[in-house]
């Protein structure tokens, strides 16, 4: 299950207007080449009171105030967004510190 700063930003999402849904895990992406065994994994899968689906990447905040994200796993939210973007938008998501949240969108 989705861990401490998971839960917290499923929390504050949910009380976000434009949120009408927001699942855990709930979707899977094939990314990379045809028959490639890369998949891209989202904490959280959103539909938008508009009818826009985002997929968020939930990391935690580094002591520099940037999101505790890894090599791989950019590339992964960056070339999942080039093979779906048209169906989904897609965002990284990290506390600011000061109750809030940060979001980069790829």
């Amino acid at each position: 299950g989705p861990n401490k700063t998971e839960q917290a930003f499923r929390a504050w999402r949910a009380t976000q207007s434009i949120c009408t849904e927001i699942k855990y895990e709930a979707i899977k992406l094939r990314i990379g080449k045809p028959g490639a065994r890369c998949w891209y994994t989202p904490d959280y899968w959103e539909i938008t009171s508009e009818g826009g689906q985002i997929l968020w990447d939930v990391k935690a905040r580094a002591k520099n105030g940037k999101p505790r994200v890894e090599d791989d796993a950019l590339v992964k939210i960056k070339s999942a967004a080039e093979a779906y973007g048209h169906v989904f938008e897609f965002a990284i998501a990290w506390p600011d510190g000061k109750g809030g949240w940060n979001e980069r969108w790829f």
